[in-house]
């Protein structure tokens, strides 16, 4: 049984009292099609048809949308957040989080090309090429999907506004009001990939340096270091760029380790390797 817990927080639930305003589309031409357009079921029942008719899915279809490009440069990022009331409680956000990295693996990667369509949620993002290589992935009896909905405790709240907070172009260009620093996390999160790999090469070459003759490097003594970083993320959540940087990089560091771990020396100084020439981004604002 998945741990909700684990799988609310990972997906990025929490509390606030803030409130988005919708931005249907958005510059650069992305497009959110709210639960709320017409629109929004003839895109579900013609491509998900299994989840349309799922018994959760007329409680479930608030917290969806469908993202749709109509320009021509690659979504790369986004954010996508739903503001949801409950009787007498305080206002809370659920939201949809991407950021394409350097180097991911194919079946990780959710940008939206020119003219494609995602249908997204804070649970599952899935285009029409994902449901149907695995149709049976949403909504299908015992999926995670299927459990972490029909043990949502907000399931039955007020969805109050659904927005793109930020989403981020191929080229370089950001959009949308990005009130909680998307731009500053999606800068964090790729320039991590590039400076662990560069703080693992100088550790490595130090450690080589120091063995005699005939010696071989001894792994415990990477892993103490990747340890070390890896507890960067523990420090106070004040969101702060240094605090979202250091996050970045212990996500890095635990992603890092786990390669050594699974494939070894070899396949760990070739991933270094490749990370060493991942470059820095920038970002420009559009209208």
């Amino acid at each position: 049984m998945p741990n909700l817990t684990r799988i609310l927080l990972g997906s990025g639930f929490y509390p606030a009292n803030a409130a988005a305003s919708a931005h249907a589309r958005m510059a650069g031409g992305l497009r959110l099609i709210r639960h709320d357009e017409p629109e929004f079921d003839y895109h579900v029942s013609d491509t998900y048809p299994k989840m349309a008719g799922h018994p959760l899915y007329p409680r479930a279809r608030k917290f969806m949308a469908v993202l749709h490009h109509e320009g021509d440069k690659h979504a790369k990022a986004y954010r996508v957040l739903w503001t949801i009331q409950q009787p007498g409680g305080n206002p809370r956000l659920l939201q949809a989080v991407f950021v394409q990295k350097h180097c991911m693996m194919r079946s990780g990667v959710k940008t939206v090309a020119p003219g494609k369509k995602r249908l997204i949620s804070p649970f599952f993002n899935y285009s029409t090429e994902d449901y149907n290589f695995r149709p049976d992935r949403v909504f299908a009896p015992g999926s995670v999907e299927e459990t972490i909905l029909s043990r949502f405790p907000f399931l039955d709240a007020e969805v109050d506004s659904i927005s793109v907070d930020a989403v981020i172009y191929s080229g370089g260009t950001i959009a949308g009001p990005d009130q909680f620093d998307f731009r500053n996390r999606y800068l964090a999160s790729r320039a991590a990939e590039h400076d662990e790999g560069v703080s693992v090469w100088r550790k490595l070459e130090k450690l080589k340096a120091g063995l005699g003759k005939g010696e071989s490097l001894n792994p415990s003594a990477i892993y103490a270091f990747l340890d070390s970083h890896i507890q960067y993320r523990y420090p106070a959540q004040d969101n702060s760029p240094n605090e979202i940087y250091a996050h970045a990089r212990s996500q890095e560091a635990a992603i890092m380790k786990g390669l050594l771990q699974s494939q070894g020396l070899a396949a760990f100084e070739a991933d270094i390797a490749r990370r060493l020439r991942y470059s820095r981004d920038a970002l420009t604002a559009v209208a």
